[in-house]
């Protein structure tokens, strides 16, 4: 046993004389059948038969070297064969070596894709066990006994928003809903619905919708909410919804809309397209009612077809990349606009827009704002932040505006610390003494020392003043009748009463006379001036 390991020792030793620092021998070592490794990545082949097995673990150096090492198990120290074959497989060695590096990126290569195709199939695996969710929906019991109802047709309103269903409950007996609300859920497809005809108001956002379908019958429907699904394209699916006027489509996947997909629904005043992928929106030339347009965040370079909504008072096109607004050219009842965050350098291009009063060009490439007061004439609110105003000239050209009373400079190069006017919160009035509210802060009025203690009356409240002026002189002199009247009616009583004497007479035939009740004539004569005196105090009271 120690002779051996001694020879096999200096047969290393002198196979090593002669070679490069840093370059290790070779032992050569006898063939062997290979031996698929416990743990580690990498691809081997098992003996006797043609199929491969392939780990899902990931491939490393240490476990491709492991899966092409040879095993030694069989052999013995004491083997003859090993000592006599040193010096024959001497040379072969080399070539070993090469093809165990052509071996161990072949392993890597297949492990490589063997791991792919398994996190593919994992991937489908995970949608079929999501497609294979399992059936959830509702009774009709459940939702009458939810409505508090007996009778199927005294429902007018279902709720069943966040209640984890994947299919629309059969909804058959309740004829008369005009209100649905099945948002929040897990609804896949738009079914179901073929039997409630005064259906107003339909919520399906929230949901997992990827084709809009199954909506012909409801011919009274109004309000469609669709957003938070999976659309890609109308098609369709809206061709026989004449009377929808509120359509919302935010946050799905459309990629572009046709003219045929809108034109059914011409009646049409509120519409939200954001947060998709649209490029064009020449299909809505042909709303003509349309009042409400939302279609932020998406990918509008360009926006020059839609001169024909004359009616839109509203539009919100913030978060594209826009730089013409030709298409908003005119427009009579525009009165809010919203084009932040885009990469406009000028606003000429939208005309004279005469209604409009909120305006957004925030974020933005603006640098010349002169033209604005002659294109917006009444104009009340404007956001220019974070802009290319450069000098405080550029704000005084605002001055013109007299209707503005409210404006937000932030962010500009002529509001910064290094800027021309940093402190323009204080000098802003000076140039427009309309302003209220400058960037979000309620600013103060300057007071100004010959302005007057009370402002000036119109005409009309000049009349009213004199009218009252003259009631109340009216007012007076009837008080001062009055006092009067009362005046001499008490002197006249203070003279009758100063008439009355004031003891009885001395004779007592007199007072025996007045006392004495067979006398009539003095009682009578002094009953008679009692009852004139308490006359004339009823008369006077």
């Amino acid at each position: 046993m120690n002779k051996n390991l001694k020879a096999r020792v200096a047969g290393s030793l002198t196979n090593t004389i002669g070679r490069q620092v840093g370059v290790l021998p070779v032992d050569p070592r006898p063939r062997a059948t290979r031996k698929a490794p416990s743990s580690g990545g990498g691809v081997v082949r098992r003996a006797g038969s043609g199929t491969s097995v392939a780990s899902r673990q990931p491939l490393s150096r240490t476990s491709s070297l492991t899966s092409t090492n040879l095993d030694f198990s069989d052999a013995e120290d004491g083997d003859p064969k090993l000592s006599s074959n040193t010096n024959s497989r001497q040379g072969s060695s080399r070539s070993m070596s090469s093809r165990l590096g052509s071996s161990r990126s072949r392993s890597s290569c297949i492990g490589s894709s063997r791991r792919g195709s398994s996190r593919t199939r994992s991937h489908a695996s995970e949608e079929e066990e999501k497609d294979d969710r399992p059936k959830k929906t509702v009774e009709p019991e459940e939702i009458l006994e939810q409505c508090q109802e007996r009778d199927y047709n005294r429902v007018y309103e279902i709720n069943l928003h966040g209640e984890g269903l994947t299919h629309v409950a059969d909804l058959e007996k309740f004829r008369k809903v005009r209100v649905l609300d099945l948002s929040c859920n897990h609804i896949r497809r738009i079914d179901n619905l073929e039997f409630n005809q005064d259906l107003r108001e339909l919520k399906l956002y929230g949901n997992q919708i990827s084709v809009i379908e199954n909506l012909d019958n409801l011919k009274e429907l109004c309000s469609l909410q669709l957003q938070h699904n999976k659309i890609r394209s109308i098609g369709r699916g809206l061709s026989c919804l004449k009377k929808l006027r509120t359509l919302r489509l935010d946050s799905n996947n459309l990629l572009r809309l046709e003219t045929s997909d809108l034109v059914a629904c011409v009646q049409i005043t509120v519409l939200d397209l954001s947060s998709n992928m649209l490029d064009n929106l020449s299909a809505l030339n042909y709303l003509p009612n349309l009042e409400e347009l939302t279609a932020s965040n998406n990918r509008l370079r360009k926006v020059t077809e839609i001169q024909r909504c004359k009616k839109l008072q509203e539009v919100d096109l913030s978060g594209n990349r826009i730089s013409d607004l030709s298409g908003l050219a005119g427009l009579p009842h525009l009165q809010i606009l919203d084009v932040s965050s885009n990469q406009l350098s000028s606003l000429r291009s939208l005309g004279k827009l005469r209604s409009l009063e909120d305006l957004n060009v925030s974020h933005n490439k603006l640098s010349d704002l002169s033209y604005l007061g002659q294109i917006f004439p009444r104009l009340q609110i404007l956001s220019i932040c974070d802009n290319s105003l450069n000098t405080w000239q550029d704000v005084c050209d605002l001055e013109t505006m007299k209707e503005l009373v409210e404006i937000s400079l932030s962010g500009n190069p002529v509001t910064m610390e290094d800027g021309e006017m940093p402190h323009y919160h204080y000098t802003i009035q000076t140039v427009l003494p309309h302003i209220e509210v400058v960037d979000g802060a309620h600013v103060k009025r300057q007071s100004m020392k010959s302005a007057p203690l009370m402002r000036p009356m119109s005409a009309s409240s000049i009349v009213s003043v004199r009218q009252m002026d003259t009631q109340l002189k009216a007012y007076a002199e009837e008080l001062k009748s009055l006092e009067k009247s009362i005046a001499d009616k008490f002197e006249s009583l203070r003279s009758t009463c100063e008439t009355l004497p004031l003891s009885l007479p001395e004779s007592t035939s007199v007072s025996s006379s007045l006392l004495s009740p067979t006398s009539s004539r003095p009682a009578s004569r002094s009953r008679a001036r009692l009852r004139e005196a308490m006359d004339f105090a009823a008369q006077n009271s």
